[in-house]
């Protein structure tokens, strides 16, 4: 059986293209749902999983456990947490408590760090910036994001 997912532990996000995206749990909001640090360090599946820095940090969501429970998204390892209380409170200042984030479904998730680094649509949920929301700074679209468009053109 697999463990739920507690504060602080570093996890592994699945690309199409069978590597891994990693993020962080840095808080627990219920029993089916826990609030992620999501990073660009891309890896394979043994590591080397080292300690997230707040730089590296590029989204801030609340997540939905059942990746976890499936095994979908492994908990890889345990780390020191980075600072994110300036990140969470600059990004919205008005929530009080991670318990008003809206929590995504993992598949979402999934389809938008594929996303980022060009394996799937950055508009393929119907609009080029629902993603985006996902993103600490919106104003900066991920460098490897492409448009279905521009995908289709290149197959």
């Amino acid at each position: 059986m697999t463990a739920s997912p507690q504060q602080a532990d570093l996890f592994l996000i699945p690309l199409l293209d069978g590597k891994f995206c990693l993020g962080q749990v840095v808080g627990v909001i219920s029993d089916t749902a826990v609030l992620c640090a999501l990073t660009d360090r891309i890896m394979g599946k043994d590591g080397p999983f080292e300690s997230v820095s707040l730089s590296e940090v590029k989204s801030l969501l609340a997540v939905e456990t059942s990746a976890f429970a499936s095994g979908n998204w492994p908990i890889v390892g345990l780390e020191t947490l980075p600072n994110i209380n300036s990140i969470f409170n600059w990004r919205d200042a008005k929530v009080s408590g991670y318990q008003k984030i809206e929590t995504q479904d993992a598949a979402v998730i999934e389809a938008f760090v594929n996303a980022k680094v060009g394996l799937y649509p950055w508009d393929g949920f119907g609009s080029a910036d629902f993603f985006t929301r996902f993103l600490l700074d919106p104003t900066i679209t991920p460098s490897k994001a492409s448009m279905t468009a521009d995908m289709e053109q290149a197959q």
